[in-house]
């Protein structure tokens, strides 16, 4: 259980163990492997090890996505009633000029490579720690931050080439 704590805490990382308790989290992996593990057969000690480490891994993605969705969705409410006032204020072509953006930035996202792309809206939208991101993805951490950094470039190229063509 010492080393099923520590690969937690070690995964979870700072952001995830200021909202949950470790103990919290730990005891969730267990019940899950509690009841999952008659439906699961392996070869070895080894291999029922991996099991739980990717349990746990799973568990903590999961629970760093719902984090992010909360968080977006609180400071969501308030975005919205800004945005009011501030579309009551925009003009029709500051309307127009924000929909394009929107569509450009969709638009480039749809032409990153899905592993950018992938890697990309793990880190950044969903808030998930490098380390983790390379656990589930079974890629080096370096190969993470690797892939952010080019999305985030591929996508500033895009979006600043059509920026300055609309100019």
């Amino acid at each position: 259980m010492a080393l099923l704590r520590a690969h937690v805490r070690d995964q979870a990382g700072p952001s995830l163990l200021v909202r949950e308790p470790l103990s919290d989290i730990v005891q969730s992996v267990a019940l899950e492997v509690l009841l999952d593990a008659e439906h699961e057969s392996f070869a070895d000690e080894s291999a029922f090890r991996r099991w739980v480490w990717r349990v746990a891994t799973n568990k903590i993605l999961e629970k760093h996505r719902r984090w992010s969705a909360a968080k977006r969705a609180a400071h969501r409410e308030v975005e919205l009633a800004h945005e009011a006032v501030v579309d009551a204020r925009a003009t029709p072509d500051q309307h127009a000029q924000r929909a394009e953006e929107l569509r450009a930035l969709a638009a480039a996202l749809e032409q990153l490579d899905d592993e950018l792309r992938e890697v990309l809206l793990l880190r950044r939208v969903f808030d998930v720690p490098p380390a983790l991101v390379a656990a589930e993805l079974g890629i080096a951490e370096s190969t993470v931050r690797w892939r952010t950094a080019q999305a985030l470039a591929k996508l500033a190229s895009q979006l600043g080439a059509k920026h300055g063509a609309a100019r």
